[in-house]
């Protein structure tokens, strides 16, 4: 601006100050979403200048969304500019050491991306994922593994090698045993239950007793059964074999007595000491054969064991008589003889350890017989 005087009368004056001609001003170019505006720095700027205004309501929405493994970042270009704009850059996340599930294991590969980014992945295994219920754990089991058991013991699982759609894991299949005896009801007379342990899945029947018509009897004991034909005939309960307790009938056998075997003259008919039987009994002082042990010594050497050497001993009827009419003396001299014998062998052990076998006459039977009577 510059001062310039103005003639009010040929008196006075005054002085105003007037704008000067102003210089052709440059307008700048203004970028997308600017606006060209004027402006004066005061109130006494007399020229107009000119500059692009930013307006930023007018800038598009910012609805880049960046991939994994990028970042959303304004670019240089934008920094001075009115609207930024963004664009995407490779930012690998860090990568720590990764702890994979029970059951999954770690797989590391580079993104597929540009950035090439380390990936630590937790893939799924190939087994199985078993809840044993006797640690309270989940564990690994590989395909073909059977007889997984739990804490109930009536339940067993095996890891098969199938997958079911769907499932990440091979499949868990159980069986699950029914107990055909669930307590003292389910057994018989003659066993005892006996309740399942930790390990066992069913309690199980024991057999304890022998069970028949006459009701129930503990091993060793005797009874006279309801089918018995005489006092004599009873039944025991004992262990067979397996030590199972079995009901063992006993019937008495008497054996069979001819007369002729049981001559009064030597023996007495009698019970046997339980009532059931006959015996023939010999008389006192009759012709028998009686038992006899002995241990044979010859020559310095002996049997290796005790021999068993029956001999005959007892009276025999003798008579003399005179004959009338003979006209002599006639007797019958009996003897206590032997009536049957057999040849037995014994092994003999001599000092100087040399052995042999020694034979001699086992008697089976006596009798009385004529005193001329051949010799064994």
């Amino acid at each position: 601006m510059e001062m310039t005087n103005f003639t009010i009368n040929e008196c006075c004056y005054t002085t105003e100050c007037t704008c000067k001609a102003c210089p052709t001003e440059t307008i700048p170019v203004c970028y997308p979403f600017e606006t060209l505006e004027t402006f004066k720095e005061s109130i006494s700027d007399c020229c107009d200048q000119y500059r692009c205004d930013c307006n930023i309501a007018n800038c598009p929405p910012d609805d880049m969304v960046c991939p994994p493994n990028f970042i959303k970042q304004q670019t240089p270009e934008s920094l001075h500019a009115c609207c930024p704009e963004y664009q995407c850059v490779c930012d690998c996340p860090a990568v720590d050491p990764t702890q994979c599930p029970i059951g999954y294991k770690l797989k590391i590969t580079e993104s597929e991306d540009e950035c090439q980014c380390v990936v630590h992945e937790c893939v799924p295994k190939e087994v199985c994922l078993w809840n044993n219920t006797a640690t309270n754990q989940l564990q690994e089991v590989q395909p073909g593994t059977t007889n997984l058991q739990g804490s109930n013991p009536c339940k067993v699982c095996s890891c098969t090698e199938e997958k079911v759609a769907g499932n990440e894991f091979y499949s868990i299949e159980c069986d699950v045993t029914t107990c055909l005896v669930n307590g003292p009801d389910g057994c018989e007379a003659h066993s005892e239950y006996i309740p399942p342990d930790n390990t066992d899945c069913c309690g199980r029947c024991e057999r304890r007793w022998c069970v028949d018509q006459m009701g129930r009897h503990n091993i060793g004991d005797t009874w006279t059964q309801q089918d018995a034909m005489t006092m004599c005939d009873y039944a025991e309960c004992r262990p067979d074999s397996d030590g199972v307790p079995r009901v063992y009938p006993y019937y008495t056998l008497c054996p069979a007595i001819e007369p002729a075997d049981c001559p009064e003259s030597k023996y007495t008919l009698t019970n046997t000491s339980d009532g059931c039987c006959q015996q023939c009994v010999p008389k006192s002082g009759a012709c028998r054969i009686t038992k006899n042990e002995v241990t044979v010594e010859l020559n310095g050497c002996v049997s290796n064991s005790t021999v068993e050497m029956p001999y005959c001993d007892g009276k025999c009827r003798s008579t003399a008589m005179f004959s009338v009419e003979d006209g002599k003396m006639n007797t019958d001299c009996q003897c206590c003889q032997v009536l049957d014998a057999v040849t037995k062998v014994t092994n003999m052990i001599c000092d100087n350890g040399t052995t042999f076998e020694f034979e001699y006459q086992f008697i089976e039977s006596c009798s009385c017989l004529g005193c001329l009577h051949d010799e064994f």
